[in-house]
């Protein structure tokens, strides 16, 4: 939102953005239509501009909290229930509705990027009861991941299958596909995009432990790669993050896809107006 007006987007067209990613996880299908013709009319007016479509895949996120936000002590027990809100802050909801279901007794959920743990220590048949092992601040809507944990999400939802004929509908440059897991999943893409008349390059975002074990039909199978470390370095082990990353470009160089690496690699620019050496390394390597 706080780039959606014409100033803002011709401001960051001027520094230097040569693709806008229109992330569907958020926002109504209007507001992402009024952006991509406001883009449009700028693109025609000063460079091209291309549209990138982030579908949000099968993403669990945390429903609605009193007051928009919970801390977590640590120790604290939080009962996830069912349904999409709740008015008590130690009974947390999500959008999916079988977690409740599927988690089980030592398995870990993990919230904001990571930065809260919890472990579950007992499952009922409408809630499942979990301690902080890891305090923090969690806040509505924010993701949740659950590394180890057997969960039978679809590779797109309803919602991302919508949202892939839209991207059709308003001739999106690039289509990307969160959470994947198979080379299935892309062609089950780039399938729906030509149903709909759209050629659009696909790029797939490996954050998901099943993506490393197939990551060679994924790269053979996409356009492009993205490197998502955010949810990568949640669902594995943090130390094997840098180990991932080398072996996806590697992988992409050798079979000539283009790949992208994202999260956090000007993160402490929120608050300063340089960067720390360590973040310049990173995209210097």
């Amino acid at each position: 939102p706080a780039c959606w007006s014409r100033d803002m987007l011709t401001e960051l067209i001027h520094a230097g953005v040569d693709v806008f990613r229109l992330n569907m996880a958020h926002a109504t299908m209007e507001e992402h239509t009024r952006t991509v013709t406001t883009l449009r009319e700028l693109s025609a007016e000063a460079r091209p501009i291309a549209v990138l479509v982030d579908l949000a895949g099968p993403k669990i996120r945390l429903g609605e909290l009193p007051d928009g936000q919970v801390m977590c002590e640590l120790d604290a027990v939080f009962d996830f229930v069912r349904g999409d809100q709740s008015r008590d802050p130690k009974k947390l909801t999500s959008n999916y509705d079988r977690q409740v279901d599927e988690l089980r007794v030592g398995n870990k959920v993990m919230l904001a990027d990571g930065t809260v743990t919890m472990v579950v220590e007992d499952a009922k048949p409408d809630s499942v009861s979990c301690r902080v092992i890891q305090r923090g601040m969690i806040r509505t809507r924010q993701g949740i991941n659950l590394p180890g944990a057997q969960i039978s999400l679809p590779a797109m939802t309803d919602r991302d299958i919508e949202c892939a004929k839209w991207a059709a509908s308003v001739q999106a440059d690039y289509v990307s596909l969160s959470f994947v897991r198979s080379a299935t999943e892309i062609k089950q893409l780039k399938s729906l995009l030509k149903e709909h008349g759209s050629d659009a390059p696909v790029v797939a975002k490996i954050e998901k432990p099943e993506a490393m074990s197939n990551l060679e039909s994924i790269v053979k199978a996409t356009d492009a790669v993205m490197v998502a470390r955010g949810d990568l370095g949640v669902e594995i082990d943090i130390a094997k993050v840098p180990v991932a990353q080398k072996r996806i470009i590697s992988t992409c160089n050798r079979l000539q896809r283009p790949v992208i690496v994202a999260t956090q690699m000007l993160d402490s620019m929120h608050h300063a107006s340089r960067p720390t050496r360590a973040e310049v390394t990173d995209i210097a390597n």
